[in-house]
Formats: C-alpha cells, sequence, structure tokens
C-alpha cells in the first residue's frame, strides 16, 4: 500500500514538473443508445469565458478540435480517447495552463464537417476543467442531436448510392447522398432522355444545395434561358 501511494505521489510530482499527456474517459449512457454504436469520436474544447451549452466551432473562435475512430462503443461503457494524436491546432497536451470548456461527440454518419451535428449524433453536456491536473476528463454521452426538418423542392429527387472507392479506402460500407434536379418537362415525358450535368459542391457544402440551386435552374429551363438537362 505504501509503495503504490508512493508511486501516485511521484506521478503527480513528475506531471506538476512537465507537461501531462491529457486522458479522456468517455461512456455512452445506456439511456442514448440501445445497441453498440460506432462512428468518429470528436472532442472541442475552448477557452471562451462565457458558459457554452454547447461548442460548436466556427470560422473565427479558437476552438480546439480532436477526433479518433471507434468501432463499437456499447451501452454503458467506456473507452479511452487520447486528444494528442489527431488534433488541432495542436495536440491537446500542449494548451496553455488554464480553465477550458470541453465537450465530447460522437459522428456516427461521418458527416459532421458538412451538416454539423444532426440527429444521428450523440454528444456530451459541456464540461469544465483545469489542465495540467493529471486527472482524467470524464464526459457522458447522453443526447442526441436536433432532427433536421425534412425539406422539399418541385423537381429535386435526394437518391442515395454506394460508394466502392471510399469503401475500399476506408475499409467500411460508405453511403452517399445526391440531390438530382429534373428538368420541368421530365413528369410529362419520364421516358425521354436528357443530357446529363454533374455539380459536385466545394467545402462544408452538401446535397441540399440541391433544393436551393436547383429552384433556379428550373425557372431558367422553364423560361427558355437554359437547355433542358
Amino acid at each position: 500500500m505504501l509503495r503504490r501511494l508512493l508511486l501516485a505521489l511521484a506521478a503527480a510530482a513528475a506531471c506538476a514538473a512537465a507537461t501531462c499527456p491529457l486522458r479522456f474517459r468517455i461512456t455512452l449512457s445506456r439511456d442514448a443508445a440501445s445497441a453498440p454504436v460506432s462512428g468518429r469520436m470528436l472532442v472541442f474544447m475552448t477557452d471562451a469565458a462565457g458558459k457554452r451549452d454547447r461548442i460548436e466551432p466556427g470560422w473565427f473562435d479558437r476552438t480546439w478540435m480532436a477526433a479518433q475512430e471507434f468501432e463499437s462503443v456499447a451501452p454503458g461503457g467506456t473507452v479511452d480517447f487520447d486528444p494528442d494524436v489527431t488534433a488541432w491546432p495542436k495536440p491537446f497536451s500542449q494548451a496553455p495552463a488554464g480553465t477550458y470548456q470541453l465537450m465530447a461527440l460522437l459522428d456516427r454518419d461521418h458527416d459532421y464537417n458538412y451538416r454539423e451535428i444532426d440527429a444521428d449524433d450523440l454528444y456530451s453536456a459541456v464540461v469544465k476543467a483545469e489542465l495540467g491536473s493529471g486527472a482524467p476528463i470524464e464526459f457522458t454521452l447522453d443526447r442526441h442531436g436536433p432532427a433536421a426538418g425534412e425539406r422539399h423542392a418541385e423537381g429535386v429527387e435526394v437518391v442515395e448510392y454506394e460508394s466502392p472507392l471510399l469503401e475500399r479506402f476506408w475499409g467500411r460500407p460508405i453511403r452517399m447522398r445526391a440531390g438530382v434536379v429534373l428538368p420541368p418537362s421530365y413528369a410529362k415525358d419520364p421516358q425521354r432522355r436528357y443530357p446529363t450535368i454533374y455539380f459536385h459542391h466545394g467545402f462544408t457544402g452538401d446535397y441540399t444545395q440541391a433544393y436551393t440551386a436547383g429552384a433556379q435552374v428550373r425557372q431558367s429551363m422553364a423560361a427558355g434561358k437554359m437547355m433542358e438537362a
């Protein structure tokens, strides 16, 4: 017993004398999921003074981010998260000493960078922690992201398909979505063949851009300013 106590005191002293690696423990609440879940775990950290109910990185604030893949997290189970392996702007252990607010989020569909938090995601309450103590910081994934309202637009259909290239790259099933803008005359003659234009959005965009851009394209087609495609 005395030996263990001395080892613990020595570890605490070493931690005080040098930069201590941060340790995160993340638990999946049994009330949040009834079966094991997988995805990309994200942890956000900010030194913002005001209390945050949820941390969502913006373009102009200094929010630290770390990520780690988990193949299976069981309800009631706890996983260890290393915030120094894949992190921005630096490994979390290199953050200046001080008080921070942190939040964990499980991005189950790997689409947070496009859609931010959605109904498929699980996340924790924001916790406040003092860096450098050596004690693990604990999170509990106990809440779901907000449900997005279903969107509809005349002449715009959403299709799902599998991506063999991405499946080979990631080693897991990858399903993609695309917005298909139909020409105004399509409903009158669905057997007719039309030229096809493929448009790929830029970073932060997704298939839902078809709802807004599609309406403008269809108006131009109906007015004869664009060929139907």
